[in-house]
Protein backbone atom coordinates (compact mmCIF):
# COMPACT_ATOMS: atom_id res chain seq x y z
CA UNK A 1 0.00 0.00 0.00
CA UNK A 2 1.38 3.45 -0.91
CA UNK A 3 1.11 6.29 2.03
CA UNK A 4 1.11 9.66 0.95
CA UNK A 5 3.67 11.31 3.81
CA UNK A 6 3.36 15.64 3.64
CA UNK A 7 6.84 17.41 4.96
CA UNK A 8 6.16 21.18 6.73
CA UNK A 9 9.35 22.57 7.07
CA UNK A 10 11.31 26.37 6.13
CA UNK A 11 14.28 24.39 5.03
CA UNK A 12 14.40 22.85 1.90
CA UNK A 13 17.29 20.95 2.62
CA UNK A 14 15.44 19.05 5.49
CA UNK A 15 12.97 17.64 2.39
CA UNK A 16 15.72 16.47 0.44
CA UNK A 17 17.67 15.06 3.80
CA UNK A 18 14.10 13.40 4.63
CA UNK A 19 13.97 11.75 1.13
CA UNK A 20 17.01 10.55 1.00
CA UNK A 21 17.24 8.69 4.37
CA UNK A 22 13.93 6.92 3.37
CA UNK A 23 14.53 6.61 0.16
CA UNK A 24 11.76 5.19 -2.47
CA UNK A 25 8.95 4.29 0.41
CA UNK A 26 7.16 4.08 2.88
CA UNK A 27 5.13 6.62 0.26
CA UNK A 28 4.81 9.29 -1.82
CA UNK A 29 6.25 12.62 -0.36
CA UNK A 30 4.74 15.87 -0.99
CA UNK A 31 6.29 19.09 0.60
CA UNK A 32 5.31 22.72 2.02
CA UNK A 33 7.58 25.22 3.33
CA UNK A 34 5.66 27.24 5.76
CA UNK A 35 3.06 26.44 8.23
CA UNK A 36 0.00 28.30 6.21
CA UNK A 37 0.85 26.33 3.14
CA UNK A 38 1.25 23.04 4.88
CA UNK A 39 -2.56 23.54 6.28
CA UNK A 40 -3.89 23.75 2.71
CA UNK A 41 -2.50 21.36 1.41
CA UNK A 42 -3.44 18.53 4.61
CA UNK A 43 -7.06 19.85 3.56
CA UNK A 44 -6.81 19.09 -0.07
CA UNK A 45 -4.27 16.28 -0.33
CA UNK A 46 -5.64 14.10 2.69
CA UNK A 47 -2.01 12.92 3.66
CA UNK A 48 -1.38 9.50 5.66
CA UNK A 49 0.95 11.38 7.92
CA UNK A 50 2.44 15.12 8.77
CA UNK A 51 5.94 15.53 9.58
CA UNK A 52 5.84 19.15 11.16
CA UNK A 53 8.92 21.72 11.70
CA UNK A 54 8.62 22.69 15.64
CA UNK A 55 10.10 26.33 14.86
CA UNK A 56 9.25 28.30 11.88
CA UNK A 57 8.33 31.63 10.84
CA UNK A 58 4.56 32.65 11.15
CA UNK A 59 3.00 30.03 11.93
CA UNK A 60 5.00 27.73 13.96
CA UNK A 61 4.36 23.93 14.89
CA UNK A 62 2.52 24.15 17.82
CA UNK A 63 -0.33 26.41 16.15
CA UNK A 64 0.00 24.47 12.81
CA UNK A 65 -0.95 20.97 14.88
CA UNK A 66 -3.10 22.96 17.00
CA UNK A 67 -5.20 23.88 13.81
CA UNK A 68 -5.01 20.28 11.88
CA UNK A 69 -6.46 18.67 15.38
CA UNK A 70 -8.97 21.16 15.78
CA UNK A 71 -10.39 20.86 11.98
CA UNK A 72 -12.95 17.86 11.52
CA UNK A 73 -11.10 17.07 8.05
CA UNK A 74 -7.24 16.94 9.38
CA UNK A 75 -8.06 16.03 12.96
CA UNK A 76 -7.07 12.35 12.48
CA UNK A 77 -3.90 12.23 10.60
CA UNK A 78 -0.75 11.93 12.59
CA UNK A 79 1.48 14.32 13.41
CA UNK A 80 5.33 13.38 14.01
CA UNK A 81 7.28 16.53 15.04
CA UNK A 82 10.60 17.48 13.69
CA UNK A 83 12.74 19.57 16.19
CA UNK A 84 16.09 20.11 16.49
CA UNK A 85 16.64 20.93 20.23
CA UNK A 86 12.88 20.86 21.80
CA UNK A 87 12.63 21.42 25.49
CA UNK A 88 10.48 18.75 27.31
CA UNK A 89 7.73 21.49 28.01
CA UNK A 90 7.67 21.73 23.68
CA UNK A 91 7.45 18.48 23.66
CA UNK A 92 4.86 17.71 26.09
CA UNK A 93 2.68 20.59 24.72
CA UNK A 94 3.10 19.30 21.80
CA UNK A 95 1.87 15.86 22.33
CA UNK A 96 -1.01 17.71 24.03
CA UNK A 97 -1.95 18.83 21.25
CA UNK A 98 -2.33 15.54 19.49
CA UNK A 99 1.11 15.02 18.25
CA UNK A 100 2.37 11.23 18.20
CA UNK A 101 5.85 11.72 18.47
CA UNK A 102 9.17 13.55 17.88
CA UNK A 103 12.59 12.79 15.54
CA UNK A 104 15.49 15.08 16.77
CA UNK A 105 17.30 16.80 14.17
CA UNK A 106 20.05 15.97 13.30
CA UNK A 107 17.87 12.13 11.97
CA UNK A 108 19.70 8.70 12.27
CA UNK A 109 17.89 7.31 9.10
CA UNK A 110 17.43 4.48 10.82
CA UNK A 111 15.21 5.75 13.72
CA UNK A 112 13.49 7.96 10.74
CA UNK A 113 12.26 5.33 8.56
CA UNK A 114 11.39 3.52 12.10
CA UNK A 115 9.77 5.95 13.54
CA UNK A 116 7.37 6.55 10.58
CA UNK A 117 6.78 3.48 9.30
CA UNK A 118 4.97 2.80 13.04
CA UNK A 119 2.78 6.12 13.05
CA UNK A 120 1.95 4.82 9.11
CA UNK A 121 0.41 1.17 10.47
CA UNK A 122 -1.08 3.06 13.40
CA UNK A 123 -2.65 4.89 10.94
CA UNK A 124 -3.69 2.25 9.30
CA UNK A 125 -4.88 0.30 12.16
CA UNK A 126 -7.20 3.02 13.38
CA UNK A 127 -8.84 4.04 9.56
CA UNK A 128 -9.60 0.12 9.96
CA UNK A 129 -11.11 0.65 13.15
CA UNK A 130 -12.74 4.00 12.54
CA UNK A 131 -14.50 2.27 9.54
CA UNK A 132 -16.17 0.19 12.23
CA UNK A 133 -16.59 3.02 14.22
CA UNK A 134 -14.39 1.58 17.13
CA UNK A 135 -11.74 4.24 17.39
CA UNK A 136 -12.86 7.78 19.27
CA UNK A 137 -12.05 10.44 16.93
CA UNK A 138 -10.79 13.45 19.62
CA UNK A 139 -8.72 11.12 21.81
CA UNK A 140 -7.58 8.46 19.43
CA UNK A 141 -8.35 5.65 21.73
CA UNK A 142 -11.09 2.78 21.46
CA UNK A 143 -14.43 3.83 22.29
CA UNK A 144 -17.09 2.42 24.45
CA UNK A 145 -17.75 0.18 21.48
CA UNK A 146 -14.68 -1.51 21.46
CA UNK A 147 -14.38 -2.35 24.90
CA UNK A 148 -17.83 -3.94 25.12
CA UNK A 149 -16.79 -5.85 22.58
CA UNK A 150 -13.34 -6.80 24.14
CA UNK A 151 -14.72 -7.61 27.68
CA UNK A 152 -16.72 -10.74 27.08
CA UNK A 153 -13.53 -12.27 25.88
CA UNK A 154 -11.21 -11.19 28.27
CA UNK A 155 -13.32 -12.47 31.36
CA UNK A 156 -13.63 -15.69 29.44
CA UNK A 157 -9.82 -15.65 29.42
CA UNK A 158 -9.67 -14.47 32.55
CA UNK A 159 -11.88 -17.37 33.81
CA UNK A 160 -10.19 -19.85 31.58
CA UNK A 161 -6.53 -19.08 33.08
CA UNK A 162 -7.41 -18.03 36.69
CA UNK A 163 -6.43 -14.53 36.47
CA UNK A 164 -7.96 -11.70 37.69
CA UNK A 165 -9.27 -9.04 35.30
CA UNK A 166 -8.70 -5.31 36.98
CA UNK A 167 -11.96 -2.55 35.20
CA UNK A 168 -10.97 1.22 36.03
CA UNK A 169 -13.29 3.65 35.13
CA UNK A 170 -11.59 7.37 35.32
CA UNK A 171 -14.23 10.55 35.45
CA UNK A 172 -12.54 14.08 35.01
CA UNK A 173 -13.90 16.34 37.98
CA UNK A 174 -16.36 19.16 36.62
CA UNK A 175 -15.64 18.10 33.08
CA UNK A 176 -18.65 20.32 32.38
CA UNK A 177 -17.46 23.22 33.71
CA UNK A 178 -13.99 22.92 31.86
CA UNK A 179 -16.55 22.78 28.69
CA UNK A 180 -18.11 25.76 29.89
CA UNK A 181 -15.29 27.96 30.69
CA UNK A 182 -13.05 26.57 27.70
CA UNK A 183 -15.28 25.42 25.26
CA UNK A 184 -15.21 22.55 23.40
CA UNK A 185 -11.50 22.93 22.02
CA UNK A 186 -10.17 23.12 25.41
CA UNK A 187 -12.01 20.19 26.50
CA UNK A 188 -10.97 18.07 23.92
CA UNK A 189 -7.64 19.26 24.70
CA UNK A 190 -8.10 18.18 28.11
CA UNK A 191 -8.66 14.99 26.86
CA UNK A 192 -5.90 14.29 24.55
CA UNK A 193 -3.74 15.69 27.64
CA UNK A 194 -5.36 12.93 29.51
CA UNK A 195 -4.99 10.52 27.18
CA UNK A 196 -1.13 11.37 26.79
CA UNK A 197 -1.00 10.45 30.57
CA UNK A 198 -2.90 6.96 30.27
CA UNK A 199 -0.68 5.76 27.54
CA UNK A 200 2.93 5.92 29.09
CA UNK A 201 1.37 4.61 32.86
CA UNK A 202 -0.41 1.67 31.61
CA UNK A 203 1.13 -1.52 30.00
CA UNK A 204 0.92 -1.98 26.91
CA UNK A 205 -1.37 -4.59 26.88
CA UNK A 206 -4.05 -3.11 28.26
CA UNK A 207 -6.89 -1.75 26.78
CA UNK A 208 -7.56 1.82 27.36
CA UNK A 209 -10.68 3.21 25.87
CA UNK A 210 -12.84 6.64 26.19
CA UNK A 211 -15.76 5.41 28.10
CA UNK A 212 -18.35 8.32 27.82
CA UNK A 213 -18.14 12.01 27.72
CA UNK A 214 -15.35 12.68 29.93
CA UNK A 215 -14.68 9.55 30.95
CA UNK A 216 -12.04 6.71 30.53
CA UNK A 217 -12.26 2.73 31.23
CA UNK A 218 -9.35 0.03 31.68
CA UNK A 219 -8.96 -3.17 31.31
CA UNK A 220 -5.94 -4.29 33.09
CA UNK A 221 -5.38 -7.88 32.82
CA UNK A 222 -3.49 -10.82 35.11
CA UNK A 223 -3.81 -7.73 37.91
CA UNK A 224 -4.70 -8.24 41.19
CA UNK A 225 -7.10 -5.84 42.93
CA UNK A 226 -4.23 -3.99 45.13
CA UNK A 227 -2.06 -3.30 41.67
CA UNK A 228 -5.08 -2.09 40.04
CA UNK A 229 -5.75 0.60 43.12
CA UNK A 230 -2.03 0.98 42.34
CA UNK A 231 -2.35 1.62 38.75
CA UNK A 232 -5.32 3.85 39.53
CA UNK A 233 -3.61 6.09 42.47
CA UNK A 234 -0.35 6.77 39.61
CA UNK A 235 -3.20 7.60 36.68
CA UNK A 236 -4.78 9.88 39.43
CA UNK A 237 -1.59 12.00 40.56
CA UNK A 238 -0.19 12.15 36.89
CA UNK A 239 -3.48 13.57 35.93
CA UNK A 240 -3.50 15.97 38.56
CA UNK A 241 0.64 16.61 38.06
CA UNK A 242 0.52 17.32 34.36
CA UNK A 243 0.53 20.54 32.85
CA UNK A 244 -2.20 21.43 30.58
CA UNK A 245 -2.67 24.21 28.54
CA UNK A 246 -5.71 25.50 26.20
CA UNK A 247 -3.76 29.03 24.46
CA UNK A 248 -2.35 30.73 27.60
CA UNK A 249 -4.33 29.53 29.60
CA UNK A 250 -3.49 27.08 32.52
CA UNK A 251 -6.25 24.10 33.16
CA UNK A 252 -6.51 22.30 36.10
CA UNK A 253 -7.50 19.02 35.80
CA UNK A 254 -8.42 16.04 38.67
CA UNK A 255 -10.10 13.09 38.26
CA UNK A 256 -11.91 10.32 40.24
CA UNK A 257 -11.24 6.68 39.91
CA UNK A 258 -13.61 3.50 40.51
CA UNK A 259 -11.75 -0.25 40.51
CA UNK A 260 -13.23 -3.66 40.38
CA UNK A 261 -11.97 -6.94 39.55
CA UNK A 262 -13.30 -9.93 38.09
CA UNK A 263 -13.05 -12.49 40.88
CA UNK A 264 -15.63 -10.62 42.65
CA UNK A 265 -18.13 -10.80 39.43
CA UNK A 266 -17.89 -12.69 36.09
CA UNK A 267 -20.32 -10.55 34.19
CA UNK A 268 -20.76 -7.60 32.50
CA UNK A 269 -21.31 -6.21 36.20
CA UNK A 270 -17.52 -5.40 36.69
CA UNK A 271 -18.64 -2.49 34.93
CA UNK A 272 -21.53 -1.73 37.37
CA UNK A 273 -19.39 -2.13 40.23
CA UNK A 274 -16.58 -0.16 38.75
CA UNK A 275 -19.46 2.71 38.06
CA UNK A 276 -20.97 2.57 41.72
CA UNK A 277 -17.37 2.52 42.83
CA UNK A 278 -16.34 5.63 40.75
CA UNK A 279 -20.09 7.48 41.96
CA UNK A 280 -18.98 6.77 45.90
CA UNK A 281 -15.20 8.47 44.75
CA UNK A 282 -17.19 11.65 43.39
CA UNK A 283 -19.44 11.84 46.56
CA UNK A 284 -16.20 12.35 48.64
CA UNK A 285 -15.57 15.17 46.92
CA UNK A 286 -13.55 14.01 43.54
CA UNK A 287 -9.60 13.12 42.80
CA UNK A 288 -9.92 9.93 45.12
CA UNK A 289 -9.46 6.26 43.92
CA UNK A 290 -12.15 4.02 44.87
CA UNK A 291 -11.99 0.16 45.16
CA UNK A 292 -15.78 -2.13 44.81
CA UNK A 293 -16.46 -3.37 47.74
CA UNK A 294 -13.93 -0.99 49.90
CA UNK A 295 -14.71 0.76 53.11
CA UNK A 296 -14.09 4.17 51.50
CA UNK A 297 -11.87 5.59 48.88
CA UNK A 298 -8.21 4.19 49.21
CA UNK A 299 -6.41 7.52 48.26
CA UNK A 300 -7.63 10.76 47.61
CA UNK A 301 -5.74 14.30 46.64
Amino acid sequence: MTHKVLIIDDDPSIHALVGSHLGAGPGDWISAFDGAAGLAMAATQKPDLILLDLNMPGLNGHEVCRRLKSDPDTLRIPILFLSAAASRDAKVLGLDLGAVDYVTKPFDPFELRARVLVALRAKHAADFLASKNLIDEVTGLYNRSYLDRQLHAALAQARRWARPLGCILIELDDFERIGTDFGRAGAETVLRSVTGTLRPTCREEDLICRYGEGQFGILAFSTEIDDAVELAERLRTDIRARATHHGNAAVRITASCGVALSQRSWGQTILSEAEEALRQAKQRGGDCVKAAGGPAPLRCG
